[in-house]
């Protein structure tokens, strides 16, 4: 997953650089509308910021796959289909239940963080992600094979096999990862020696621009460095 976060970074940078040499007066008449004038400060601010939306994306995906793979996990449960919107909002609200009630485990990593980062989708939403993820990899890697094996038997037994799926871990993993590539993108100085204020900085710029809603301590940001 490292490797292929790099490798759409570096794709994106060379796309880019590509785009800047060679100008935008070329395009001009063959697309029939006005292009907007770029200054070398403004292709690098947009290179950044689309390198940290190409970071970004990695655990966006996986929070994706987290939720189908709970959502499957639940109806494998029931032994039947949750197709209508009742069904599905419920089993929304269900794992959010799990996800919560696992949140401060020290298993998981910080996966209990990211509740703020990542908002439970609509009906809508999920059913798009079902569509798209239901067959990934990370999906059938991490499904349960066998709730009875595993001695899911009721109500609460599943709220804590879901909420404690290392799935979310993985989630954790991406995200911290993607955090700091973006850290690194916004000021490419950082390191475990640079003082808070320059993590500040570094991680407002980045919230801000990406509107997130997580936040960490400077010492945490440091570990990650």
């Amino acid at each position: 997953m490292n490797n292929m976060l790099h490798t759409s970074i570096n794709i994106e940078s060379e796309r880019i650089d590509l785009e800047s040499r060679s100008g935008n007066s070329g395009f001009k008449s063959e697309l029939g509308f006005p292009l907007r004038e770029f200054s070398p400060a403004g292709r690098r601010l947009l290179c950044e910021r689309r390198q940290r939306n190409a970071a970004l994306d990695v655990p966006r995906r996986t929070y994706e796959q987290a939720y189908v793979c709970s959502f499957l996990d639940v109806e494998c449960f029931v032994a039947q289909p949750l197709e209508n919107d009742i069904e599905i909002g419920g089993t929304i609200d269900f794992i959010e239940a799990a996800r919560k009630s696992r949140a401060g485990d020290p298993l998981l990593g910080r996966a209990g963080d990211l509740i703020a980062a990542y908002r439970p989708p609509t009906v809508a939403q999920l059913r798009r992600w079902l569509s798209r993820e239901s067959g990934s990899l990370l999906v059938i890697a991490y499904r349960c094979p066998n709730l009875a094996e595993e001695g899911i038997c009721d109500r609460e037994d599943l709220l804590y096999a879901i909420g404690g799926n290392f799935i979310w871990l993985r989630l954790w993993t991406d995200y911290k990862r993607a955090f700091t590539a973006c850290l690194r993108s916004a000021n490419p100085k950082l390191d475990r020696s640079s003082t808070d204020d320059e993590i500040w900085r570094a991680m407002n710029r980045v919230l801000l621009e990406h509107r997130l809603r997580v936040r960490f301590e400077p010492s945490q940001i440091r570990e990650w460095l």
